[in-house]
């Protein structure tokens, strides 16, 4: 009917205003079936364990004030560990709070229609201390502990997070593998039956620059890395600047799905899936690579990666394409012939796979200065095409670039040669001008 209607769970947050929104409500999931207007904001408290008694029953009151209005509306979950029951009261149309028991202590989710002039008040109370409170101010600045009220010492709030329009994003590692970040709240209940029990929440992911490529232990799923077998993105993720490092040395990961993933904005992509030894499908294919400037180890001892799309990538402004594609021993497919690498300086170990055919005609290396062990173990190829802008002037370091090649013949005939495994033979094959080098036509 019309109106407002609201649900709140830990893992969803709906809040709908529409006219004659059919709904159907199977085991605690509202699927509505119409567009709808979505407005308050999401918020998750979490009060640590330490200082608290799981023997008693604790009840969480939130106050949502109008202050233009000089209205407030009070709402409250009560925690009875002894029953081990959850439940709310006095729920008022759009706003909601539930609660939980978990290991690390009181886990509360509230929803509330928070506006300019709207805050948000909790209070926890111990049931066996009615007269003693502590309160918490949710205003846009964060919370504030409003002193003098109790003489009962609540622990410091660990995390809190508000999201706006009702988009509680939460990214899970599920039982069988499957890494989601930001999954949609409308596939939770599906995923579960796909996927099985949630082994680690992490929260909302909004970009990658929360560890600034500085040390990937900061990583979130850093102690589950070796428990993650797929990968996928449940809702459209545009990092800014950092994507470095993110999966590395994920050594169980199997497939990646990362093309929800908007990399418009991303600088740095080094070492994102370096050293994932087990990973054989990826799909990046839909990357919009322009303003990236690190390309470095992005793919690095893939070893079982067998085919990789990434022929529509823009690598116009790519200057470290090292190890790139180092000990990929299982790739056979890898198609460069649209790239246009103009700005690239450091192709050290810049492949190792088993492709018949390379084209990098497309390679201006004018600038280029480190070539050493660039073709590394390209045993199996036959033929590499480039054009008369693949040049080694300003290289200072090619030692070994051809090393293990023994396949690789030349456009006019040119085999490879043992003793001329640097740069020397770096060139177009010609007539009297002897290189390892196919002209594209």
């Amino acid at each position: 009917t019309e109106g407002s209607v609201f649900y709140v769970s830990k893992s969803h947050a709906y809040y709908m205003e529409a006219t004659e929104v059919p709904y159907t409500n199977v085991e605690n999931e509202v699927t509505f079936a119409l567009s709808m207007t979505m407005k308050p904001q999401y918020a998750h408290l979490v009060i640590p364990a330490e200082g608290l008694d799981k023997t008693k029953s604790y009840t969480l009151s939130v106050r949502n004030t109008d202050k233009t209005a000089g209205i407030q509306k009070t709402f409250t979950a009560c925690i009875n560990p002894a029953e081990g029951s959850v439940y709310c009261k006095e729920q008022n149309v759009g706003d909601a709070v539930v609660g939980y028991w978990e290991e690390d202590g009181l886990h509360f989710y509230g929803l509330a229609s928070l506006g300019e002039d709207k805050c948000f008040a909790f209070d926890l109370r111990d049931n066996g201390l009615n007269s003693e409170q502590i309160l918490y101010s949710y205003t846009k600045s964060g919370i504030e502990k409003f002193e003098g009220r109790s003489n009962v010492k609540l622990p410091a709030i660990s995390s809190w997070m508000t999201l706006t329009n009702s988009e509680h994003k939460i990214s899970r590692l599920y039982e069988d593998g499957m890494l989601i970040i930001n999954e949609n709240r409308y596939e939770h209940a599906d995923n579960a039956l796909k996927h099985g029990s949630i082994l680690k929440e992490y929260g909302n992911v909004t970009n990658f620059n929360m560890w600034n490529g500085a040390d990937v232990k900061d990583r979130p799923w850093e102690e589950e890395k070796d428990d993650i077998l797929y990968v996928e993105f449940g809702t459209a993720l545009s990092p800014n600047a950092n994507f470095r490092a993110v999966f590395k040395d994920c050594v169980n990961l199997l497939e990646v799905n990362a093309e929800l993933l908007d990399v418009s904005a991303v600088n740095k992509i080094s070492w994102a899936f370096a050293g994932c030894t087990s990973l054989k499908n990826i799909r990046v294919s839909n990357w919009n690579t322009a303003n990236v400037t690190h390309m470095d180890a992005v793919f690095n001892k893939c070893s079982a990666l067998q085919s990789l799309d990434v022929s529509d990538w823009n690598v116009e402004n790519v200057q470290d394409m090292q190890q790139m594609f180092k000990d990929c021993a299982s790739l056979t497919e890898l198609d460069l012939s649209n790239w246009k690498a103009d700005s690239v300086i450091n192709l050290k170990e810049f492949a190792s796979v088993k492709v018949p055919v390379l084209d990098l005609s497309g390679f201006n290396t004018s600038q280029c200065t480190n070539m050493y062990r660039m073709f590394n173990y390209c045993n199996k190829t036959t033929t590499i095409y480039a054009s008369y802008d693949f040049i080694t002037t300003a290289v200072t370091n090619s030692t070994e670039m051809f090393r293990n090649c023994d396949k690789l013949v030349g456009g006019n005939g040119t085999t490879w040669d043992s003793s001329k495994i640097d740069a020397t033979y770096a060139r177009i094959d010609e007539e009297g001008v002897p290189g390892y080098f196919t002209l594209k036509q």
